[in-house]
């Protein structure tokens, strides 16, 4: 990391790629969905998305869908998507691990801690993808994931899930179970070397 002035911290690119490039940065207010689009895989070989935001809706759970054309359409058929998550509450209980091999979506938290909508209550999400061009494979998803639920505890989630069909993802969906969520993110592209 350099100084690159004015106290932002830049990212070096190394000689012949390697380097992390800003490909979207947007905030999100009231939204039923956030779609995240910019995958260009002649350019980037792994992604990491940074979102912060609040729900509308109190003890509610946020989802992640996948698309292959560009965002125009989010796979949420029966069985499109298999995860497995493990978390811990700020109360000392460990959550057990909530799996799916069969859902409509990747759910990030529910299971071991709920969103809350009371002032100051708040989510954040870290999304990491590799290779996801890649036609022939599933697309892997990995999730860090924290929030303030329903009754102020906090709670901390780790998770792995797939896209159950071999594809090429190009795009990602953020929603919650139910209501409206705002917000922002950065999504970032990791260079070719």
């Amino acid at each position: 990391q350099l100084n690159a002035g004015a106290g932002i911290l830049g990212f070096a690119t190394a000689a012949g790629g390697g380097g992390i490039a800003v490909i979207a940065r947007n905030t999100f207010s009231a939204a039923a969905t956030v779609d995240i689009t910019g995958f260009v895989s002649a350019t980037y070989d792994a992604y990491q998305l940074y979102v912060h935001g609040t729900v509308a809706t109190d003890a509610v759970s946020l989802y992640l869908r996948t698309s292959t054309d560009g965002g125009s359409t989010f796979d949420a058929g029966a069985g499109a998507y298999r995860y497995v998550k493990l978390g811990i509450r700020d109360d000392s209980a460990a959550a057990a691990p909530n799996v799916s091999q069969s859902d409509t979506e990747l759910d990030l938290n529910s299971g071991i801690g709920d969103i809350g909508n009371a002032a100051g209550r708040s989510w954040s999400l870290f999304v990491r993808l590799s290779r996801p061009d890649v036609a022939a494979d599933q697309t892997l998803v990995e999730w860090t994931f924290s929030c303030l639920g329903s009754t102020g505890l906090l709670s901390l989630i780790n998770g792995s899930g797939v896209r159950a069909a071999a594809a090429d993802v190009d795009g990602l969906r953020i929603l919650a179970s139910a209501g409206n969520i705002s917000g922002s993110y950065v999504f970032l592209g990791i260079k070719q070397a």
